[in-house]
C-alpha cells in the first residue's frame, strides 16, 4: 500500500516540476493551494495511520447521526456520511471513525460549547502516505482542520533521590507558620538568601508565596490537570489533595460513562488504558509537578503546594 502512495506522490512531484508557468519558466514551485492552512504540526513525528480531523458545525451534526447509527447497531464506524470525505476513507482501508472527546452526559454541553464535538479520531492504514492523506482530507470543503497525531515518550529525568528531613524549624517555615519540613529548601517560593542552598542566590527572587497564602490557600473546588507521566496518587504528601472519580469504579469497565475505564484518577491517554505505577520512572515527573501544584500544607512532612488545590493525573 505504501508503494501505491509513494508512486502516485512521486508522479505529481515529477509532473509539477516539469510543468510551465504563463511565462514559460519551468522549475518553480507550484502556488499554495490553501491546504496547508488546515494542517495542524507535520508528518515528522506522527503516529503512523492515524489523524485528528476537526468538521464544521453543521457537518458534525451530520457526522454524529451516521457514525451514532453504527455504533448503536453494535459495529465500528468507518463512514462520516459526507460524500467527499468517505470518498477519501475508502482509499485508506479506514478502520475506524470515532469522536475524540467521548461523549460524557456530565459535561456535554460544555464539550460542545468549546466545539470539541467536532473533533474525530480517524484510524486507518498504516502504510498509507499520511502527507498525501491528509492533504486529501484537509481538501473537503466540510473539514476545518487535520491534526497529525504526534507521538509522546518518556524522558528521563535522573535518579530520584529523596531528601533527609530536617527536624530543625528553619526560619521561612516558622515566617508563614507552616511545619512542612522542606519548605526551607523551596526557595523559589519564600527566598531568604540562604546561600546554603546555592552560593549565588538572590534574596526575593521567587513568587511571593508567603504573601499569597496570607490571602488564600486555594480553593478544592479547582481541579489542576497534571499532563506529565502518573503522579503516585497514595503520596504520603499528596493523598488528602488528590482528585477522585467517586462516580467510577475500579473493575475494568467504564462504569461511569464518560468513555474511560478505571479513570478514578485521572487516565493514562498515551496507552489508552487505566493509570498504573510499575516503578518509581511511571511516577516520578508527574509526582514532582504535582507536589508544586498541590501538596499538603502545614502536615509535619514533605513539601508545600503552591495553591494547594486538587490535581488529577492524565499520564
Amino acid at each position: 500500500m505504501r508503494t501505491f502512495w509513494s508512486l502516485l506522490l512521486a508522479a505529481a512531484v515529477l509532473a509539477g516540476s516539469c510543468a510551465k508557468d504563463e511565462l514559460g519558466q519551468a522549475g518553480e514551485t507550484a502556488p499554495d493551494d490553501g491546504l496547508s492552512a488546515k494542517l495542524v504540526f507535520s508528518a515528522d513525528n506522527a503516529r503512523q495511520g492515524e489523524l485528528l480531523v476537526c468538521f464544521s458545525s453543521d457537518a458534525a451534526e451530520r457526522i454524529e447521526s451516521a457514525v451514532g447509527a453504527m455504533t448503536r447497531a453494535g459495529g465500528i464506524a468507518t463512514r462520516s456520511g459526507i460524500g467527499d470525505f468517505d470518498a477519501v476513507l475508502d482509499g485508506i482501508g479506514v478502520k475506524t471513525l470515532r469522536r475524540l472527546f467521548p461523549v460524557d452526559s456530565r459535561h456535554e454541553e460544555r464539550t460542545r460549547a468549546a466545539g470539541l464535538h467536532r473533533w474525530y479520531f480517524v484510524g486507518f492504514d498504516t502504510d498509507a502516505d499520511l502527507d498525501f492523506v491528509a492533504r486529501q482530507m484537509a481538501a473537503v470543503a466540510e473539514v476545518s482542520k487535520v491534526e497529525f497525531n504526534q507521538q509522546l515518550r518518556h524522558v528521563a529525568c535522573g535518579e530520584v533521590v529523596p531528601l533527609t528531613e530536617s527536624p530543625v524549624v528553619a526560619p521561612t517555615r516558622a515566617a508563614v507558620q507552616f511545619d512542612d519540613p522542606y519548605l526551607e529548601r523551596q526557595w523559589h517560593y519564600i527566598n531568604t538568601g540562604n546561600t546554603t542552598l546555592y552560593d549565588g542566590i538572590k534574596v526575593g527572587a521567587d513568587v511571593n508565596c508567603a504573601e499569597a497564602w496570607r490571602l488564600c490557600t486555594g480553593d478544592p473546588r479547582v481541579v489542576v490537570a497534571v499532563l506529565d507521566n502518573c503522579v503516585q496518587w497514595d503520596h504520603p504528601d499528596l493523598a488528602a489533595n488528590m482528585w477522585v472519580n467517586s462516580d467510577e469504579t475500579l473493575n475494568g469497565a467504564d462504569s461511569d460513562g464518560n468513555g474511560y475505564a478505571d479513570d478514578i484518577h485521572g487516565y493514562n491517554f498515551v496507552d489508552d488504558k487505566e493509570l498504573t505505577i510499575s516503578t518509581i520512572k511511571d511516577a516520578d515527573h508527574g509526582t514532582h509537578v504535582a507536589g508544586t501544584v498541590a501538596a499538603v500544607n502545614n502536615n509535619g512532612r514533605g513539601v508545600c503546594g503552591v495553591p494547594e488545590v486538587r490535581a488529577t493525573t492524565t499520564a
